[in-house]
This record gives C-alpha cells, structure tokens and sequence, in this order.
C-alpha cells in the first residue's frame, strides 16, 4: 500500500506502545494496520489520549478521534 501511495517507509512494523511513544514524542506516525491490530492500536492511543485519523483506503472513507 506505502508504495503505491508513494510513501517512503522509515521502519516496517510497530506495536501499538511503539506508536503512542513516536507519537508522544511529537513524531508524525503513519499505521498500515489490518483486522484486530487496528482495534490494538487506538485502544491504546485512546488510553494515551492522542489524537487520530482513521483512513479506510478500500472505500475512501476517513474518521477522526
């Protein structure tokens, strides 16, 4: 999906504590994530308290939390 959008890929896998740490050190976080890893991860930033979007990238379709 990161190539066909032409995003250049700093690292290739995260966990959901990976993500709220980058992202609570001000770093800018992109998640590819499927399935139930997607539940995992804004779980976690909910738990954080950090701001998302979600972004469905079958329909198009995008939520913000």
């Amino acid at each position: 999906v990161a190539d066909k959008l032409g995003i250049e890929i700093d690292f290739e896998f995260a966990t959901p504590e990976a993500t709220a740490a980058a992202a609570k050190r001000g770093l800018n976080v992109m998640v590819f994530a499927v399935g139930k890893m997607t539940k995992s991860i804004t779980r976690r930033l909910d738990s954080e308290g950090i701001k998302y979007v979600i972004k469905d990238v079958l329909n198009g379709e995008a939520s913000e939390n």
